[in-house]
């Protein structure tokens, strides 16, 4: 009989006798680092667990959650973290937080993962009730029934286009499955707030939506990294609770969690915008109209003030400039008590972020007001890290060769001891020596984006990559400047499809899936794309994908000595990330095959970067001329011998 008496008993037997015999490819990694997770959540210690494609870390921190509340039910220690209240008691049940940054993994998790390991562990007998879990979204991705009936009521359409907007509304609340609507449909009939006194409060499917997902009793509550840091921050200034209490939280597509939190605490206010909103109210209550004045006279006094301030530039505001602000924030909360206006609303909202009391960067740009925490990682220390709440940190890319100090800086884990955090790297199980090569160009000139040379030089090499692999190509840019020359460049001077992922292009990668021999232009394809087969033979990088230098970069050098240290500590460790994602495009599955290509004279043999670059490539082979005597790709179909490779 198989002993099953402790976590890492378990994890062995789900393992070795239990997923084998539904098809499950178990690697010896994989179960490391479940249990590594495992051991994380029951110390109640926080991991960085990067896991190279191919680990299966999805698998593994659902199995370790799982693990964990089978043996540790109640788990008290994580309970003490939160205050008695009606809603939560020592007996309220605790999720594990699933957050992530792409819509794709949500979506596997909610869809694939977590039901398919579900109904093996109920079938094995494992557990005795489903695993269930809620998808958590903003109010703005659902129907308000209030607006949408004002906006129904307004709409000078036709009656095809209202019959069109209820038939859609009526099936679902979820504005993501409404692809009939346009974005100012879904704009004008989200939900903004829930006013008490809605006489649809009663019978609202939002708040009946809510309340169902907002239940402990699912076991997973699954959202988006923007989600969890709103939840953060109602924690900190003792708002209500977006999520249930938790147990636990796992952290997944960490690589990005640090640009979320800078992102979701930067604020922007376009004075004009907003004034115009003002200008175009009207009504015929005397106490609105007052208040309708007041604003717009708040508006353009703090405008003639700013007007006197740097733009681009970082700028401390003044006593007198900080008051005006203050007093424009308190006008828009008086009018937005009286009008339904969604651009008003967040108006007010950015206006309390901005007059927060905590350390803000703050800049103009022409008429719009900026500004941004100067420690974004100070929020989840203060709710999440300070805390007694286990918390597993994963990704493919945490690390430079092995060193964590640039995501443990980045996400704020400096401070914390050697005794709660834990690191851990588990590599790419897959035979890369054998499944590709690296290419790094000799024959390109350095990167000056207005040298005409230099872009001729890149456009040739890309051509050649291109022909020698029959298309199948993703080219990774860091500017759209150099894309589009580029592309204007190569365009019509080969025989394959080539696709350019613009701006304003929403469904470039799936048509470049589609396309036979396509070749991409992207300058965002640079992780979250997971191309397995043939169709992808070869991935290009144009340049090494530098920080763009900014305003907020700019103050962040400030904090360093000289700029040699904030090189080393900052530009090029995020360099060497990002470059990893990149290059992690093209080998998704064991079978797949192809070549990298780095085309920046930059990473040459005698370059200063070179052994860095070095440091974080597969473990292939790196060649300098297009030979593939022996090298078998992904492309197997004809003009494989014109290229030199097994087909």
């Amino acid at each position: 009989m198989t002993d099953k008496s402790t976590p890492e008993t378990l994890i062995d037997h789900l393992f070795h006798h239990v997923f084998p015999k539904y098809g499950y490819n178990v690697r010896p990694s994989q179960v490391r680092l479940t249990k590594h997770m495992a051991s994380i959540l029951s110390h109640h210690q926080i991991s960085l667990s990067e896991a190279e494609v191919g680990t299966g870390k999805t698998f593994a921190y659902l199995i370790a959650c799982i693990v964990n509340s089978l043996f540790i039910p109640e788990d008290f220690r994580a309970r003490m973290n939160y205050a008695h209240a009606y809603h939560f008691t020592m007996e309220t049940r605790m999720p594990y937080i699933i957050t992530t940054s792409s819509i794709e993994l949500q979506k596997a998790l909610m869809n694939d993962y977590i039901p398919r390991l579900s109904k093996i562990l109920m079938k094995e007998g494992i557990i005795k009730t489903p695993i269930t879990a809620a998808l958590r979204k903003g109010k703005s991705n659902y129907v308000c029934k209030r607006r949408l009936n004002k906006y129904l009521h307004t709409l000078k359409g036709t009656n095809k286009d209202i019959e069109r907007i209820i038939a859609t509304t009526s099936s679902s609340i979820d504005l993501d499955m409404a692809d009939s609507l346009s974005s100012y449909d879904k704009k004008q009939i989200c939900v903004l707030n829930c006013p008490k006194t809605c006489k649809h409060r009663a019978m609202c499917r939002y708040i009946a939506l809510q309340e169902n997902l907002k239940s402990p009793d699912h076991f997973f509550q699954v959202c988006n990294h923007n989600y969890f840091i709103a939840d953060l921050t109602h924690r900190k200034n003792r708002l209500p609770n977006l999520l249930p209490n938790y147990r636990g939280v796992i952290i997944d597509e960490a690589h990005k969690f640090s640009n979320a939190l800078s992102q979701m605490q930067t604020f922007e206010l376009n004075l004009t915008d907003t004034k115009r909103i003002i200008d175009k109210l009207k009504s015929q209550d005397p106490e609105q109209t007052k208040l309708i004045n007041i604003t717009a006279f708040q508006l353009s006094f703090i405008a003639k003030r700013l007007a006197t301030l740097p733009i681009d530039e970082v700028i401390a505001f003044d006593l007198q400039t900080k008051h005006l602000i203050k007093q424009l924030y308190g006008a828009l909360h008086d009018l937005n008590q009286t009008v339904d206006q969604s651009d008003l609303r967040d108006a007010e909202q950015t206006l309390e972020h901005i007059t927060a009391h905590e350390e803000r960067i703050f800049w103009l740009t022409e008429d719009t007001i900026h500004s941004v925490s100067k420690y974004p990682g100070r929020i989840i220390k203060h709710v999440v890290y300070d805390k007694t709440l286990p918390v597993i940190l994963t990704s493919g890319t945490l690390s430079i060769d092995g060193d964590f100090h640039y995501f443990k800086r980045e996400l704020g884990l400096q401070s914390v001891s050697a005794f709660k955090l834990k690191t851990t790297s588990e590599r790419s199980p897959y035979n890369l020596k054998e499944q590709c090569q690296v290419y790094i160009s000799e024959a390109t000139l350095p990167p000056e984006p207005n040298n005409p040379e230099y872009l001729t030089s890149i456009a040739s090499e890309i051509i050649k990559l291109i022909n020698h692999t029959n298309g199948r190509a993703l080219i990774l840019f860091t500017s759209y400047k150099s894309m589009r020359q580029v592309y204007d460049l190569i365009s019509g001077k080969t025989a394959y499809p080539i696709i350019m992922a613009s701006r304003g292009t929403r469904n470039a990668i799936e048509q470049f899936k589609k396309t036979r021999d396509a070749v991409l232009l992207s300058t965002s394809a640079w992780e979250g794309v997971d191309i397995q087969g043939e169709q992808l033979s070869s991935v290009i990088i144009v340049k090494l994908p530098f920080l763009v230098p900014d305003l907020l970069s700019e103050e962040k050098r400030k904090q360093y000595k000289d700029q040699k240290t904030y090189r080393d500590a900052v530009l090029i460790p995020n360099m060497l990330i990002k470059l990893r994602q990149g290059i992690g495009r093209l080998i998704r599955h064991e079978d797949d095959k192809g070549l990298i290509s780095i085309l920046d004279s930059r990473v040459g043999n005698s370059s200063a970067y070179r052994v860095h670059v070095n440091n974080i490539l597969p473990a292939c082979a790196i060649i300098n001329e297009l030979a593939f005597d022996g090298f078998s790709c992904k492309n197997h179909n004809a003009n494989a011998s014109t290229i030199g490779w097994k087909g």
